[in-house]
């Protein structure tokens, strides 16, 4: 990932992934789109609702309950329900009315709220269904057509006084219905309406709050970059905030320098798209992958606590024996899965071991930055390369510009482990060049001959993995997970001794 950088390091002009120049109006743009269609929709269903439903009228005439006049009662019904279509086509046809669809959703709930208070006077309030429909009207309205509440409790006031209204004005026409206790009953009905209109209101308040957020993190960009961590050859990784997940995580930009060169570019996302792949605990885990609005190339990995193994050395020194080797397998099983699923890491070194505390609050390592992985029997075996990654755990067919297999990163993680024990790297030298040529002709030193309590067994794992040459070395992950397992074991048994 890169050495921390100091507080305050500037971010990218582009300091949130995928932003939008104008966050509050695509926001409106796009909520006022799904209000207009989902008006558009309501009028159409609630047009042909009320022409269907003349079924209840007739059903009453039908069973002697009441004498209606069906015909007018019909005629009434699809006067309405014909202005209702004729708004929701209006609307649906419309690219971007705004106005026309507030004024359209207040005079249709107008409309149904008359038509109903006329119905139940006229029926002799004998239906309670006809009044009551009101709240079940403006439910729906509230639930499938998405606006602010300001808007909903408007056009739900309008059905309810509209109908009040209406009632009243029919009752002055044609008489107050001679039922008894109607005015109770009518006064029950007003409160439930008032009552579920309310409770309807709050509820498309709350759907059109959530919608509204879900709207404004995709618009500002998902990811929220907060401060610079660290920088390497080819990018640079962040700390963001997931405005989705909401969570902090760290995201790994390309250099946009690097942006035209097509080598670069392909080892980045082959980076990427390698790491999502492993799953194993001891493996940072990535959680997305795209490219930002200025075209850099980026990709989420989880926020990690802690500290990478070259400053944990610069703090403390050389590690101790047995917390080494419980470290080192934790590398090595990530290591392991990776080469298991075709992946070669080529870059292991100290800044690419991470330190964190699990759940359980013990120490984690973590493998980070395939940056350089190139991929088992692709081919490309024979392909020559100018050599990449760190001199000081680069291995000796690597400095020669040879391609490796899976055992390039045994050599590297013995480097590791005899930097880790004695607290100085494997080889040193005035330049890149001379350290590289040690790599390839020098022989390492007994990493007890710099650190006199080094057990000779951990010697003999770590020269094991300094052999020059691939065959000599452990050949693969698991054999050299099952020694540092014995040397583990070894070192409990023997430690009351020691101690004695």
């Amino acid at each position: 990932m890169g050495a921390l950088l100091p507080a305050g390091t500037p971010l990218p002009s582009d300091a949130v992934v995928g932003v939008d120049d104008d966050v509050e109006r695509r926001v409106e743009r796009e909520l006022g789109h799904e209000y207009q269609r989902g008006e558009a929709i309501a009028l159409f269903v609630g047009s042909v609702a009320l022409v269907v439903f003349v079924w209840s009228d007739a059903a009453r005439d039908l069973a002697g309950i009441q004498d209606l006049p069906l015909g007018w009662l019909f005629a009434i019904r699809l006067l309405v329900g014909t202005l209702l279509a004729g708004m929701g086509w209006a609307l649906w046809r419309a690219e971007h009315a705004p106005t026309l669809t507030r004024v359209f959703d207040v005079a249709a709930l107008a409309l149904v709220g008359a038509l109903v208070g006329y119905i139940h006077v006229l029926t002799e309030g004998g239906n309670p269904l006809y009044f009551g429909s009101i709240a079940t009207v403006a439910f729906l309205r509230c639930l499938y057509v998405p606006s602010g509440w300001r808007m909903a409790a408007l056009s739900c006031g309008a059905a309810w006084l509209v109908g009040a209204v209406a009632a009243g004005v029919t009752h002055a026409v044609v008489g107050v219905p001679d039922v008894p206790f109607y005015w109770i009953d009518f006064g029950n009905m007003q409160g439930f309406v008032v009552l579920n209109g309310g409770l309807a209101v709050g509820g498309a308040a709350m759907v059109h709050r959530l919608r509204r957020q879900e709207i404004e993190a995709r618009a500002r960009g998902r990811y929220k970059l907060t401060r610079r961590l660290g920088a390497g050859g080819f990018g640079e990784v962040y700390e963001a905030w997931d405005n989705l997940l909401e969570r902090t995580c760290a995201i790994k930009m390309l250099d946009p320098k690097w942006g035209a060169d097509e080598e670069v570019v392909q080892r980045f996302e082959l980076e990427a798209k390698a790491t999502c792949r492993l799953g194993n605990p001891h493996t940072v885990q990535v959680h997305d992958y795209g490219c930002t609005r200025d075209q850099r190339l980026y990709y989420v990995m989880e926020h990690l606590q802690g500290e990478d193994l070259a400053r944990t050395i610069r703090g403390a020194g050389a590690l101790e024996a047995r917390r080494l080797l419980r470290l080192m397998k934790h590398a090595a099983a990530a290591l392991a899965e990776a080469h298991a699923k075709g992946v070669i890491h080529r870059d292991v070194k100290p800044e690419n071991l991470f330190i964190s505390p699990d759940d359980t609050g013990a120490e984690n390592l973590k493998v980070l930055d395939f940056g350089l992985v190139a991929a088992i029997g692709d081919g490309d075996e024979g392909k020559r390369e100018a050599p990449a990654g760190t001199p000081w755990y680069m291995p000796p067919e690597r400095a020669r510009g040879e391609r490796g297999d899976a055992r390039c990163d045994v050599y590297s993680l013995g480097a590791v482990m005899f930097h880790a024990l004695t607290g100085r790297p494997v080889f040193n030298g005035d330049s890149p060049i001379a350290i590289l040529l040690k790599q390839v002709n020098a022989e390492p030193e007994r990493p007890s001959a710099l650190r006199d309590e080094i057990p000779d067994y951990l010697d003999a794992i770590v020269l094991r993995c300094l052999q020059k040459e691939p065959s000599a070395r452990f050949q693969s992950m698991a054999e050299l997970i099952a020694a540092l397992d014995t040397a583990e074991d070894r070192m409990l048994r023997e430690a009351p001794r020691a101690s004695w």
